[in-house]
């Protein structure tokens, strides 16, 4: 279906990260510029799909059947797996984070922005060390064995204890 769509114009702007109950598959949404005015959006939401698929390839999509990896691999070629040459947008990363914190998606369509901003230097030095390494811990996902286990030694009972925690401690990176 993939090939189909894209053979038409469209392109992917959105992986589902579980699989349809109904069909079994993992949904993907396409998009294409009706009118020109329209392009600016869409290319802003390619890049945002362009920034995270690897990430998302790297964990939550790593058991995806190797048809639609091998398509998605066609589609943006040597991208994949290779998030640092895409480059580090200060404001970008302010708005991800800004955007997750208040209530915005899940940790796992914030991880590109998260990991860049615990890797400059200016934004990760407003945190303390041990909500640095909660973080850093939280990367692997909030159901993570090693991020639930340093949760738990810091009162963090529940899933959604973990996801205010989270929320919280990255808006320590965008005050």
């Amino acid at each position: 279906m993939l090939a189909f769509w894209q053979a038409q114009g469209f392109a992917p702007l959105r992986l589902g990260l579980k699989r349809d109950a109904a069909s079994g598959e993992h949904a993907v949404m396409m998009g294409k510029a009706l009118a020109p005015d329209a392009m600016p959006l869409l290319e802003a939401m390619q890049a945002d799909f362009q920034y995270l698929l690897p990430s998302l390839l790297a964990h939550e999509l790593s058991i995806l059947p190797d048809i639609l990896r091998q398509s998605l691999s066609q589609h943006y070629g040597a991208l994949l797996g290779d998030e640092a040459s895409l480059g580090y947008d200060e404001q970008q990363t302010r708005h991800r984070l800004d955007w997750y914190r208040r209530g915005g998606g899940g940790l796992a369509l914030l991880r590109p922005w998260l990991v860049a901003a615990l890797s400059d230097t200016a934004s990760a030095s407003r945190l303390s060390d041990e909500v640095r390494e909660g973080l850093t811990l939280a990367l692997d996902g909030q159901d993570a064995p090693t991020f639930m286990r340093w949760a738990a030694t810091h009162g963090l009972d529940g899933r959604k204890a973990r996801d205010r925690w989270c929320r919280a401690a990255v808006g320590q990176l965008v005050q």
